[in-house]
């Protein structure tokens, strides 16, 4: 099964060449890295377009997807070697959660009938109490809406789960869209014309979906506007479950009572809840919920209903998703549906998709390397935080203790041999046939498995990944790096790269995540994870004026559609925690990879003729230094090349927490003095600024 990733990296190119003349130039680059760089833009004026700009040029949005990246695509060809190993196992669990979603004649022949039962439980609801139990209900088997439970650590002591609420999920994947007038006008039409088209489906007659698509967008509407009222920060406020059901009857209490919070042995009316967001946000969706007529909500619910499940319905269904799709986020075809059922399987049985992968693509060499970057990035990410000369002893020695408390999840969970019922967790007999029903199943065992960590110690060992992500995230709460397998492929990493390219792939993204427990957020827990001070007050203002400068800078960069033209600026604001992990992120990889080296050389100076030096992991080109760290600032900025619609880069800007592609590699490379030495940019460059913001 590793073929697959083989001939990637075959087609990829491994070989080395030229890269043209300027000051981009040198002796060569590997012919993978080579193939998306456009050495015709000077990298001192544009550093992402003379990374990615022959890439940007040449590729093509695939069918069913918006935004193609490199991490997008490394998970596409995990999902291929999943597909691969599952396919035709006849595996009771993963096997048959797959062929349900594949069979998509079974699925058009049943049309509505699978969700039948929960339309007939919503309509047959005849007071508001009724219906917003039935709409725990749904909550419980996967439905997310006007309020969302789940389970996670204590900040206060980041020992003990707790029971959480958090915000309610809307359709449209940006507050704006409903909020702000001129784009209501066009994606609210859009909604309108999905609404009813999903009632149209559902059986209802012409006037009824019409009437049930104007409810359902007006009752979304006025939960958007109450949530764009809100601060931005979580408040994190709590209160006795109990209280919580008692002061919110129908938003809480009901619901929480549809979705049976308290039928099992952890949970009980004194079982202290996290309110996530304000308690505002309770107030004013209980008066909304009040003030509605019982008909309203259960045409709310159905619509939401109908939404949620849309993907695993008949082909007209999953059309009419495709067709809002389209206008919110700009897709032009619909996914490939195999993609879309190993992505279903993935998230459902986690860690038995993980067992499959990891059986077919098991590397304990490529394991042991990785094992190694992230040993010599958390001792450079050591020596940046000893050498920074703003911290005062006492928070460079707390900071000191954060980082040696790290514990680090690399590869895969330990127990992916365990038994198959064991490793899913999920107590569902899952058939061929019946995809609705699997689906539905599977979201209230794991529900209910949720409920049951509620009050018990956190474990930190938990895998919140799969082994096939290309993804790595760093855990404030368990003071974790996490960092799967997914991630051990091009162009972020392979055992045959140089040490310059691993640094500057995966080593930067890693570098990344440990820089996360020291950013704006970060910094506010210890190491144990607890939401805890230890900074002194001299320290933190020295941060906050250096974040403060990073914000500034980031808030100043234009985005530009396809087109060329404006369509808006990056939120330095929103993206700081993310702008401090990219530029931290380079700095601690780029020491690391200095020091690698550094050790490396001393290795084979005292090997007589130099006889084991194939014996390192890391093949070692004599191109000298300065072309070494050109590969590696464009292994960096390669990371990030990604092509996106203007819708998705609109939703970026409006909602995500990281800058567009652009602006995460020229806003790090601008602060870099490193970069400027390396690439020997004129001072009058665009990539180089008089007024550094550095922090890490």
């Amino acid at each position: 099964m590793r073929a697959l990733l083989v001939a990637a990296l075959a087609l990829l190119g491994h070989a080395r060449t030229g890269a043209g003349a300027g000051a981009g130039a040198a002796p060569s680059y590997p012919v993978r890295m080579a193939r998306l760089m456009d050495t015709s833009i000077d990298p001192c004026d544009d550093f992402y377009g003379f990374a990615c700009g022959t890439w940007l040029n040449e590729t093509e949005l695939p069918a069913g997807t918006a935004m193609l990246s490199q991490f997008t695509m490394a998970e596409e060809r995990s999902r291929q070697v999943l597909r691969d190993a599952i396919d035709g196992t006849g595996q009771p669990q993963v096997g048959a959660l797959y062929a349900s979603c594949m069979d998509v004649a079974t699925l058009d022949a049943l049309g509505v009938l699978p969700v039948q039962r929960d339309l007939d439980r919503i309509q047959s609801a005849t007071t508001m109490t009724a219906v917003m139990r039935v709409a725990g209900h749904l909550t419980a088997h996967g439905l997310p809406s006007l309020l969302t439970l789940t389970v996670r650590a204590d900040k206060e002591t980041a020992t003990e789960n707790m029971l959480r609420l958090g915000d309610p999920h809307v359709t449209m994947p940006v507050t704006s869209y409903y909020v702000d007038d001129a784009k209501w006008e066009t994606f609210g039409a859009a909604l309108h014309k999905y609404a009813q088209r999903l009632l149209l489906l559902a059986g209802l007659s012409p006037d009824d979906a019409m009437k049930g698509a104007h409810v359902a967008c007006t009752i979304e509407r006025r939960v958007a506007t109450i949530v764009a009222s809100l601060p931005a920060d979580d408040q994190n406020e709590t209160m006795t479950l109990d209280e919580l059901m008692t002061t919110y009857p129908l938003l809480v209490g009901a619901m929480l009572t549809g979705a049976k919070v308290r039928d099992g042995a952890t949970v009980d009316s004194t079982t202290r809840v996290v309110v996530a967001q304000s308690l505002r946000y309770l107030e004013q969706a209980e008066e909304l919920v009040a003030s509605l007529e019982v008909a309203d909500m259960q045409r709310y619910l159905i619509f939401r209903w109908l939404s949620s499940q849309a993907e695993w319905l008949s082909g007209h269904f999953q059309a009419a998703r495709f067709e809002i799709d389209q206008i919110l986020v700009g897709y032009t075809s619909p996914r490939p549906r195999w993609s879309t059922c190993i992505t279903l399987v993935t998230e459902a049985l986690p860690n038995l998709a993980g067992r499959y992968f990891v059986q077919a693509m098991a590397n304990p060499e490529a394991e042991a390397t990785v094992v190694s970057i992230v040993t010599q990035l958390e001792q450079s990410m050591k020596e940046n935080i000893a050498s920074r000369p703003w911290l005062d002893d006492k928070t460079r020695k707390n900071a000191l203790t954060k980082l040696s408390k790290l514990t680090k999840l690399i590869g895969h969970d330990d127990n992916i041999n365990a038994s198959d019922n064991a490793l899913s967790k999920v107590d569902c007999n899952l058939r061929a046939d019946s995809l609705v029903a699997n689906i539905r199943c599977i979201r209230h065992v794991q529900f209910r498995n949720d409920l049951e960590k509620v009050g018990q110690p956190v474990d930190k060992d938990e895998w919140i990944l799969t082994a096939l992500d290309a993804n790595a995230k760093y855990r404030m709460l368990q003071n974790e790096l996490v960092l799967p397998m997914g991630m051990f492929q091009p162009p972020f990493f392979h055992p045959s790269f140089s040490m310059a390219e691993n640094f500057g792939g995966i080593g930067t993204i890693v570098g990344h995540e440990l820089t996360h427990a020291f950013d704006s957020h970060g910094r506010l827990f210890d190491a144990y994870g607890r939401m805890k001070p230890w900074w002194t007050g001299g320290a933190a203002k020295q941060f906050k004026a250096r974040t403060l400068c990073l914000q500034t800078q980031y808030s100043s960069f234009v985005v530009k559609g396809e087109d060329g033209d404006v369509i808006g600026a990056v939120d330095g604001k929103r993206t700081i925690t993310e702008d401090i992990a990219d530029n931290g992120g380079l700095s601690v990889a780029y020491r690391a990879l200095r020091e690698q080296r550094q050790k490396l050389e001393e290795h084979l100076h005292v090997e007589e003729h130099g006889h084991n030096r194939h014996h390192h992991h890391y093949h070692h080109h004599h191109r000298g230094h300065h072309t070494d760290d050109k590969v590696f600032f464009v292994a960096f900025a390669q990371n990030f090349c990604t092509k996106a619609t203007d819708n998705i880069l609109r939703t970026q800007l409006s909602s995500n927490a990281h800058a567009p592609s652009r602006w995460r590699v020229n806003g790090a490379v601008m602060n870099s003095a490193a970069f400027a030495h390396v690439f020997q940019c004129p001072a009058s460059s665009a990539m180089i600024i008089q007024d550094k913001c550095e922090i890490w």
